[in-house]
């Protein structure tokens, strides 16, 4: 164990405090026990009955219809009525949020067909980025609580998740698609400089939470546990997994369990009051469910259509699998913009409410 790794474990209790996002309950729920759960369902998936379905192995890379249900609840913003005057208040803001999604399919259709090792790339780089933000984003809020709170520098925090990223998803590539390129010496010290860069930016990252416990600060237990979760998400990605989704089922489950989570308590708390009247629904979490259910029922038959459809045109089967693809990329793409919290719209109508107190 390292010396900041034992300063810190001899940091008094008194100095140690339960700082939660959204209360105990929630927290452990959408943010702990999938850290839990998620190897346990990789650990059935790998039954040797279960392998030999094609269709359970989507079902089960899916666990369960939580990715579906993930991606169909991003849709409930274009049910707000506020939020569709935001959408169309300007040509670029018309673009993003009515153009953009469905060209986004499109593309990824044609990608499948013209340069599908192209159009997979960019899925996977683009999955690695959009689990990483999301951690980034959530450690933000769990330290937005002030109050004397040891913080690391924003940057060094970031730092640390990205680097583990880079880290790991190099050594995932490795393992399943670079086992030539990887005797290459310019490649060994290229996974070694990365390796090194991450070691470092952990113990700067610990130096300086333990200097500030030092000077009186207090630890937050649950922000610093979902940091430690945040560096260990794609260590399963590394080391297990035959497939790119195999391997990062244990991540996406924790990423799923995360999202449904927080955007759970924004309906909750956002239509509980006045801007009910903003969706067609008389009941916040009616509406969450019909969104999430919808997502899932229509992404679950376009992906279970080519497994069980007899008959089917390879072309079409091919097509139904690419428009689900295609909508895991528009999802990452509407997140980059409806999280974005350096615009007021969003401070107002999401972070307002994700910061109100329970």
């Amino acid at each position: 164990m390292s010396k900041e790794a034992l300063a810190l474990a001899a940091v008094p209790s008194t100095r140690a405090r339960f700082v939660w996002m959204f209360g105990q309950r929630i927290d452990l729920l959408a943010f702990f026990l999938p850290a839990v759960l998620a190897p346990l369902v990789f650990i059935i998936g790998q039954s040797s009955l279960l392998v030999k379905s094609a269709l359970w192995t989507a079902v089960f890379l899916n666990a369960f219809g939580l990715g579906d249900f993930h991606v169909g609840i991003t849709w409930l913003n274009y049910f707000d009525r506020k939020n569709l005057e935001y959408y169309k208040s300007s040509p670029a803001k018309r673009a993003i949020y009515y153009l953009a999604p469905p060209l986004i399919i499109v593309l990824t259709v044609l990608g499948s067909f013209i340069c599908p090792a192209a159009t997979a790339s960019v899925y996977m780089v683009w999955s690695i980025q959009h689990l990483v933000q999301q951690n980034v984003g959530l450690l933000l809020l769990y330290h937005n609580h002030g109050q004397n709170e040891a913080i690391v520098n924003r940057p060094l925090e970031v730092r640390s998740l990205h680097l583990a990223a880079v880290f790991f998803s190099l050594l995932f590539a490795q393992r399943i698609f670079l086992m030539q390129v990887a005797q290459f010496a310019i490649w060994k010290i290229m996974v070694a400089l990365v390796g090194i860069a991450f070691v470092v930016v952990i113990l700067l990252y610990l130096r300086e939470l333990i200097v500030q416990l030092r000077r009186g600060a207090y630890l937050n237990v649950p922000a610093f546990l979902f940091w430690c979760l945040s560096i260990y998400f794609f260590v399963p990605f590394a080391f297990l997994g035959k497939s790119f989704l195999d391997a990062l089922l244990i991540a996406n489950i924790m990423h799923w369990a995360q999202y449904i989570g927080i955007m759970f308590v924004l309906v909750k708390r956002k239509y509980s009051n006045e801007q009910l009247k903003n969706i067609p629904f008389s009941h916040p979490v009616m509406f969450f469910l019909v969104m999430g259910f919808g997502g899932l029922l229509l992404l679950e038959l376009a992906r279970a259509l080519p497994q069980t459809a007899i008959n089917l045109p390879p072309m079409v089967a091919q097509c139904l699998l690419s428009i689900v693809l295609g909508f895991g990329m528009v999802h990452y793409f509407q997140d980059a913009f409806m999280w974005r919290f350096r615009e007021p719209y969003y401070r107002e109508t999401v972070l307002a409410y994700l910061r109100q107190k329970s």
